[in-house]
C-alpha cells in the first residue's frame, strides 16, 4: 500500500499468513470426470455408440472402455494470451465426462500408461480455509417442527419422510425480514376462524367502521365491516364454515414466534379474510369479483385466491385487472385434477401469479395425499409445499392436529413471501414482486422427467426461496455498472460474510472526490464512509456494523456519474 489517505474513518491492516497443514487429509474428487493433458492437440469426435474417438488407437481404447461421451477444453482460448497458453499446454488440457458408475481411479491409471498422454488426474475437491455461516431464525412456536415446508429436516413428519433442504428456505429468511404490520393481505376463501389465540392479533379491523352500529360509516356500501365481509351470505360475519380459509390464512399469518400453535410465513402483516366460498366451498364468480374489488379499494396489497374454476369470465377478469391496476399483487392456485386444465383465475396469466404444488421431497404432488396432482400448464409461474400442510382449526383453539394439502396450500406460501418482499420495500409493484420470486426459485429441485433447466409446464420458473428472494438485487438497481474509470478499483471487502467488522479498500489514480457510502437492500444510506477529495493511490477503510443488523447490504463508491458496487453480508 503506498498511500493511506486523510480522509479514512479508521484504518487496517492485511496481513497473509501461510497456512499450516496439521495433517494429511485424503483427497476427494469428482465422480464421473477426470482431467486429460495430451501431448499433443487432437481433435475430438462421437463415433457411431456415442463414444468420443481421437483416431490414436491406445487412447481410444481406453474412451470406449470406460465410455467417455464428452471432452472439452478447460482453458477457453483468448486471443491476448494465446502464445502463452500454448507455451504452457494449456491448450492441450481436456475435461473428460463419463459415468458416475465408472471408477475414476481406474480411467486415470489406464490413461496415464499411454504414450500420447502427458498426465491424466482426478478433479480434485478442495474447501475454502473457513467456516461460513447463514443466520437462521427458527421461531418456538409449539408445533413448527411440523412445518416441513419453512424447514425441511427430512424427518418433520415421520423418520424419512421428506429430503433435507426441501423446503422455501424459510428460518433464514426471516433473518432478514420478518414483515411489516402495515401490510394488509386479503384471502379471499371460506372465512377464518378469526377469534383463534394464534392468529386474532392479526386479523384486519377496519379502523373507519364502528362495530355494532349498523351504519356504513366509511361509505363503502358494506354495513359494520370490521374485519371484511362475506360474500357467499351477504353480512359481515366472516367466520369460517369449512376450514379451507383459516388453514390458509394461518399459512400466511399465524402468530409467529409465540410459543403457540404455528408460525406464519409473514409475522407482522394483517390479513383480511373475504368469505367468498359457502359452507360446501363453493362459491361463485360475483362473489370473487366482488371481493377482489373490495379488497383493492380497503387497502389490500396482496391477494391470494387459493380457488379456481374452469369458466373463463369476463367479469372475473375485469375484477382481476382491477385490483392489479390498484397495485394488488393476485397469486391463484393451478388446482389439484392433476392435468393441464385451465382454471381461472390462474390461467388469467397477465396479472395473476400462477402456483402448482410439490411434497416434502420437491416433487410435484401427483398425488395429494388423498389423490388428484398438482395441474400443470403454460401459464403456471412457480411451484411451492402444498402436501401435508398444517394450520389452524376453524372449529377448535387447541385442536393443533389438521393438515390440508392441495395447490390452496402452496398459493399461500407465494403470498406470504411476496408479503415480505413488499415489506422489504413498499414501493415494488406486483410485477415487480412476481419478477423477484420468479428469478430465485429453484430451478431442476423435481424430477427431471418434468423438471427441466430453466422453465417448464410442471414447475414454471421452480420451487419458491425466501432467502434468494430476500437477498436478490434486481438488475439495474445495484449491480456493477461497466462505467468505472480506469484506475479506479472497489475491491471486494475482507473478510465477506463478516461481523462486526470489515476492510474496504478502494484505489483512485487521480485526486478526485469521492463519496463511498454502504446502502441496505432498499436503497437506504446506513453508513457514509468516506467523502471528500481522496488522493491518488489505495485506501483502506474499515467498516463498524455493529449498529446494523444482519443482513446484505452494498458498498458504493462513486465520483461524479461514476459509481462502482459491491455486496455485502453481516451475519451475527
Amino acid at each position: 500500500m503506498t498511500r493511506i489517505s486523510t480522509i479514512l474513518i479508521s484504518l487496517g491492516l492485511l496481513v497473509l499468513l501461510p497456512s499450516v497443514a496439521s495433517s494429511q487429509k485424503e483427497s476427494a474428487y469428482a465422480p464421473g470426470e477426470v482431467i486429460l493433458k495430451l501431448k499433443s492437440n487432437r481433435q475430438f469426435s462421437k463415433n457411431a455408440i456415442g463414444v468420443l474417438s481421437t483416431g490414436l488407437s491406445g487412447l481410444d481404447i481406453v474412451l470406449q472402455r470406460f465410455g467417455v461421451f464428452e471432452s472439452k477444453p478447460l482453458f477457453d482460448p483468448l486471443n491476448s494470451a494465446q502464445n502463452l497458453r500454448s507455451t504452457l499446454g494449456m491448450d492441450r488440457v481436456y475435461i473428460l465426462h463419463f459415468s458416475a458408475a465408472a471408477n475414476v481411479d481406474s480411467i486415470v491409471s489406464d490413461l496415464s500408461t499411454l504414450q500420447e498422454v502427458e498426465y491424466a488426474e482426478p478433479d480434485f475437491v478442495g474447501h475454502g480455509a473457513g467456516v461460513a455461516r447463514i443466520d437462521s431464525l427458527v421461531p418456538n412456536d409449539a408445533y413448527f417442527n411440523r412445518q416441513w415446508a419453512f424447514r425441511n429436516t427430512g424427518s418433520n413428519l415421520s423418520a424419512n419422510s421428506g429430503k433435507v433442504g426441501a423446503d422455501i428456505k424459510a428460518v433464514t429468511a426471516w433473518s432478514i425480514c420478518t414483515g411489516d404490520s402495515n401490510i394488509i393481505v386479503a384471502d379471499l376463501d371460506s372465512g377464518l376462524k378469526w377469534d383463534h389465540p394464534d392468529i386474532a392479533d392479526r386479523v384486519w379491523v377496519n379502523k373507519k367502521e364502528t362495530a355494532g352500529n349498523g351504519i356504513d360509516d366509511d361509505s363503502n356500501g358494506y354495513v359494520d365491516d370490521i374485519h371484511g365481509w362475506n360474500f357467499a351470505y351477504g353480512n359481515n360475519n366472516v367466520r369460517d364454515d369449512y376450514g379451507h380459509g383459516t388453514n390458509t390464512a394461518s399459512i400466511i399469518a399465524a402468530k409467529s414466534n409465540n410459543g403457540l400453535g404455528y408460525a406464519g410465513l409473514d409475522w407482522a402483516c394483517k390479513i383480511m379474510p373475504l368469505k367468498e366460498l359457502d359452507s360446501t366451498d363453493s362459491g361463485l364468480y360475483s362473489w370473487w369479483a366482488s371481493a377482489l374489488y373490495y379488497a383493492a379499494n380497503n387497502g389490500a396489497r396482496l391477494i391470494n385466491m387459493s380457488e379456481g374454476g374452469t369458466g373463463n369470465s369476463q367479469t372475473l377478469e375485469t375484477a382481476i385487472d382491477y385490483a392489479y391496476a390498484h397495485g394488488c399483487f393476485i397469486a391463484a392456485a393451478m388446482m389439484n385434477t392433476n392435468d393441464n386444465t385451465r382454471y381461472y383465475p390462474a390461467a388469467y396469466h397477465d396479472h395473476v401469479v400462477a402456483v402448482g404444488a410439490t411434497d416434502s421431497y420437491d416433487k410435484r404432488c401427483n398425488p395429494f395425499f388423498w389423490g388428484g396432482g398438482s395441474n400443470y400448464g403454460s401459464w403456471i409461474d412457480v411451484v411451492a409445499p402444498g402436501s401435508i400442510i398444517y394450520g389452524l382449526n376453524n372449529m377448535s383453539n387447541t385442536d393443533y392436529g389438521w393438515y390440508w394439502g392441495g395447490t390452496s396450500q402452496a398459493t399461500p406460501m407465494v403470498v406470504g413471501l411476496a408479503s415480505l418482499l413488499l415489506a422489504q420495500d413498499t414501493s415494488r409493484s406486483p410485477a415487480t414482486l412476481r419478477e423477484i420470486i420468479r428469478a430465485t426459485a429453484d430451478d431442476t429441485v423435481g424430477l427431471p422427467s418434468e423438471d427441466s433447466v430453466g422453465y417448464d409446464v410442471y414447475y414454471g420458473y421452480g420451487r419458491i426461496n425466501c432467502y434468494k428472494a430476500l437477498t436478490h438485487v434486481l438488475n439495474g438497481v445495484f449491480t456493477d455498472r461497466p462505467s468505472v474509470p480506469s484506475g479506479w478499483i472497489l475491491r471486494q471487502n475482507y473478510p465477506n460474510p463478516f461481523n462486526p467488522t470489515t476492510t474496504i479498500r478502494f484505489s483512485v489514480p487521480t485526486a478526485q472526490h469521492i463519496i463511498l457510502r454502504v446502502y441496505d437492500l432498499l436503497g437506504r444510506s446506513v453508513a457514509t464512509l468516506a467523502a471528500g477529495v481522496a488522493t491518488p493511490g489505495e485506501h483502506l477503510v474499515i467498516l463498524d456494523a455493529s449498529s446494523l443488523a444482519s443482513g446484505v447490504y452494498f458498498y458504493r463508491l462513486q465520483t461524479g456519474s461514476f459509481i462502482d458496487t459491491k455486496k455485502l453480508v453481516l451475519i451475527r
